[in-house]
Formats: structure tokens, C-alpha cells, sequence
């Protein structure tokens, strides 16, 4: 198992096991409410992690993800092709990301760094800005058995209902439960076994 730790946040990874991951856009949080949450989380205080994704389903700053065209620039590098990668379900959010998935052979800082700064670039050069656009730090949280997947799977999808951005999460097209998102990753995931 690999420890380390960026600043506030410390992350543990293990190659294979499953993990459950969020990070968000650089202005998704004012800054003394984002303090806060970090200091919650790292303290250990009940229910603190809700606390920080409730603030961010509240769609604090520009929400970039919001437009269809940056959103799918995050979900294309997500559903890039990499062998080495089991990505289980994940949603892109207006101001945040959340992912479910095993890493089988590099660090997952490395490969969450290389998600966000390709989708970084792009979506800079999408919207005509320059500048860091995702925040440095990410939750991290390994997945302990199969219940406790199938529940970070379900908060993942539903997600956007919990929001206010759809009704039945098979509608929000930036996510695993969408039909069309779910058929690439079970041909990724074919391909990746196969």
C-alpha cells in the first residue's frame, strides 16, 4: 500500500483495489468554506465528506462542467483506453468530479493528474481562459467489500437527481448510468479483459 500526502489530505492507494474518488474545479468553493470542509474531513468529524459534496451540488462558481461540450471533454479522457484501468462508474458534475475505479499498475495521483490536466487544457482552450482550472487535492477512499460498491456506485449515479439536475440518472448524459456512456465502458472493460 502507497501513503503520501499533497498537504491537508492523506491517500492510500493499493494496485487493483477499487477506489472511490472526487475532485472539483479550482473556484467550486469559496475559500473559507472550502477551509472548513478540508479541516472537517481531515479531523474526522461525522458525516463530514456529505457536508463537502452537499456544498458542492450547490454549484458555487463557474461551473464550467455545466456545458455539455467541457463535461464530455472530462468524460472522453476518462473512458480513454488504458488496459491498466477497471473504471467501475463515475458522474461529471457542473463544479466536480466523482469516480469509482481500480488502478492496476501506476500511482492514482498519477493518473487522476493526467485526467485533469489534458481536460485542464481543453477546456481552457474550449471556453478561451488560461490558468490551473481543477483544485490540487482529491478524496480518496478505498472501497472495503462489494456492498460498500454498490453504494458508492449508487451515490455516484444518482448524484445528479440528489442535485436537481435530472430526474432518473439514466437521463444525465456525463455519466456511467446514461445508456450510451455505460455501453463505451462495458466495450472498454471487453476490450480490457478480452
Amino acid at each position: 500500500m502507497k501513503e503520501w500526502s499533497r498537504g491537508r489530505l492523506r491517500h492510500y492507494h493499493q494496485l487493483g483495489r477499487i477506489q472511490f474518488m472526487t475532485w472539483r474545479l479550482r473556484d467550486s468553493l469559496p475559500k473559507e468554506v472550502a477551509e472548513k470542509l478540508y479541516a472537517d474531513v481531515v479531523s474526522g468529524v461525522p458525516h463530514a465528506r456529505r457536508s463537502f459534496d452537499a456544498a458542492l451540488d450547490a454549484c458555487h462558481g463557474s461551473c464550467v462542467l455545466r456545458q455539455p461540450r467541457a463535461a464530455a471533454i472530462v468524460v472522453e479522457e476518462i473512458l480513454s483506453p488504458d488496459p491498466t484501468i477497471d473504471v467501475v462508474s463515475f458522474v461529471v458534475m457542473p463544479n466536480h468530479v466523482h469516480l469509482v475505479a481500480a488502478v492496476e499498475r501506476e500511482g492514482l495521483s498519477e493518473w487522476i493528474g493526467r485526467i485533469k490536466g489534458r481536460s485542464s487544457r481543453a477546456i481552457n482552450k474550449l471556453v478561451g481562459v488560461s490558468g490551473p482550472l481543477w483544485q490540487a487535492e482529491y478524496f480518496d477512499r478505498m472501497v472495503r467489500d462489494e456492498v460498500h460498491l454498490e453504494a458508492s456506485c449508487r451515490y455516484v449515479e444518482w448524484n445528479p437527481v440528489r442535485a436537481g439536475l435530472c430526474v432518473d440518472p439514466r437521463d444525465f448524459a456525463h455519466s456511467s448510468a446514461n445508456e450510451k456512456v455505460r455501453s463505451r465502458l462495458s466495450d472498454l472493460d471487453r476490450r480490457r479483459r478480452g
